[in-house]
């Protein structure tokens, strides 16, 4: 596997748990009514994780190629 792959999973691990405390950020928030933070935080993780994902795809795709 190649140190890039190897890399993009590294962050996508470390990820999963930041992942868990912005999920309880967005519960804190929402109690406490704050709907445009929790929107940021939401499209934060999602976008986070469409990168990460892509970023693990071309690395797989380019390490084929080689």
């Amino acid at each position: 596997m190649s140190k890039t792959l190897d890399y993009i999973k590294e962050k996508k691990d470390k990820y999963r748990y930041l992942k868990s405390d912005i999920g309880h950020e967005i519960t804190t928030a929402k109690r406490l009514g704050f709907d445009t933070e929790v929107d940021k935080l939401t499209k934060d993780r999602k976008w986070v994780i469409d990168i990460l994902d892509l970023l693990e795809e071309m690395s797989v795709v380019e390490q084929k190629n080689s």
